[in-house]
């Protein structure tokens, strides 16, 4: 049977979240089931994961063996990046897909086609998922892997919603194909800012919506033309 894209993708996944995450993680975790729970969770991490580049290929209507192509490309990643390549905070991902490029170049077979700019858009969502994982995944092997600790969660659940949001919003499109790529390509680019934005001594990333305060607009009395008031204006 035929592999289908989300297979494609979905193994891709798994191997580089084994490779980046689970393989170092194991060695440190002796008791056996704890283990295979924090194993668990790094692959339900992938999965999540998994889903953004799934829908960007179907999106671009790639068939299977030409996302297998890629994919097989980028395989490289895990052994062309160190632990602490994706976990430091400072690190933007176009510094790291700068990186990788030169390890995981476009296949020569699909260079002056569209597939080519297909390929650099892949490998730039695989950087950010990296990105975005990689810090919380070193918080966790700091405070040995606690039970309590919820990011990782948080982590599967973020990436569940951005990909939610965008079947949502696909749905609703007039010309489905065009609308759903230019609102994929605005999240995956702008749905994080650089913090060097706000505050220059950083350049880790954020959130925009762990920055969004709800305005608290106060109404104000209608003033007669002509006659501007004197004073300080009410601020938000």
């Amino acid at each position: 049977m035929e592999k289908t894209t989300e297979d494609i993708v979905v193994d891709f996944y798994y191997d580089l979240f084994c490779q980046l995450f689970s393989a170092r993680f194991k060695t440190g975790i002796t008791r056996r089931l704890r283990r295979d729970a924090v194993v668990r969770q790094i692959q339900e991490s992938a999965g999540a994961a998994s889903q953004s580049l799934t829908r960007f290929f179907e999106n671009q209507q790639v068939p299977p063996p030409e996302v297998e192509t890629m994919l097989a490309a980028m395989v490289c990643i895990a052994g062309s990046l160190s632990f602490e390549d994706i976990s430091n905070p400072n690190v933007v991902p176009e510094t790291l897909l700068d990186q990788v490029s030169r390890t995981a170049p476009c296949p020569s077979i699909f260079l002056d086609t569209f597939i080519a700019s297909v390929y650099r858009e892949a490998l730039y969502l695989v950087v950010q998922v990296l990105l975005l994982v990689g810090p919380i995944m070193a918080e966790w092997e700091k405070l040995h892997f606690a039970e309590t600790f919820e990011p990782p969660r948080r982590v599967v659940n973020r990436l569940n919603q951005i990909t939610q949001r965008l079947r949502v919003l696909g749905v609703e499109a007039t010309d489905e194909r065009y609308e759903v790529i230019y609102r994929d390509y605005l999240l995956q680019r702008f749905y994080r800012i650089e913090v060097g934005t706000v505050k220059m001594t950083t350049n880790a990333s954020v959130d925009l919506r762990e920055l969004f305060v709800m305005p608290n607009v106060l109404p104000r009395g209608n003033d007669k033309v002509g006659s501007p008031q004197r004073g300080s204006m009410e601020s938000c």
